[in-house]
């Protein structure tokens, strides 16, 4: 088994060089030998945290209820054409960089990413440093302006197809046709959110080192 974060390393879509396109959609490929020859080939909606389970459940073992994600034997044999509804993800910069919190779902045609932020400039350490990045930084262009632009600074909300518009380039969050769906992963991200004890943007802050915790646990 296989697995690849499909890293996009182009400006917009890389968040902490992963989050958009990426650490959301943690492409799995498994070969096995029994169900390969059958040419089986899947791509479903999972998440990295399935794996544990799957492991367990190959191993005839009793996945316990603490594990998070589901078993993808199922999906793996194919038994069903559906894993999960929705895929959720989490994105903290620090100490990447400067705060700047994001919360993503996925229903494996759309994807709604919530910058929790959105009056903040999103920095990450690693990518200002690289050298496609210095290069656009350095252009005088419009097209430069804009990428750098379109980086850097990002609205509350994006809403994506991403069977159209796999590179997610065209925002769909503020158009009328999509209000629906936009309304329906807000709030399924919210429950999950919820659900998670996730206060959002508050979660994404420096950490004291630990010698300082416990000095302060002995306060």
């Amino acid at each position: 088994m296989w697995g690849q974060s499909r890293s996009n390393c182009f400006l917009h879509n890389s968040h902490r060089q992963k989050v958009v396109n990426t650490l959301i959609w943690y492409k799995l490929l498994y070969f096995l030998a029994y169900w390969s020859r059958f040419g089986l080939s899947h791509c479903r909606t999972v998440q990295n945290e399935e794996l544990i389970s799957t492991f367990i459940d190959v191993a005839g073992g009793k996945v316990p209820d603490v594990i998070d994600g589901k078993s993808l034997v199922d999906v793996f044999q194919g038994k069903t054409k559906t894993h999960h509804k929705y895929a959720y993800h989490v994105h903290n910069n620090v100490p990447e960089g400067p705060a700047y919190p994001i919360r993503s779902i996925s229903d494996g045609r759309y994807r709604l990413i919530w910058n929790l932020t959105p009056k903040e400039t999103y920095v990450e350490k690693h990518i200002e440093k690289a050298e496609w990045y210095l290069s656009w930084k350095a252009q005088d262009t419009e097209q430069a302006h804009k990428i750098m632009n379109r980086y850097k600074n990002r609205p509350e909300f994006e809403l994506y197809d991403i069977k159209k518009d796999p590179f997610e380039m065209n925002n769909l969050a503020d158009m009328k046709k999509y209000s629906k769906k936009k309304a329906e992963l807000t709030m399924e991200l919210q429950k999950w959110m919820k659900q998670q004890n996730d206060t959002g943007a508050d979660k994404d802050r420096p950490r004291a080192p630990k010698n300082k915790q416990k000095k302060a646990a002995n306060v």
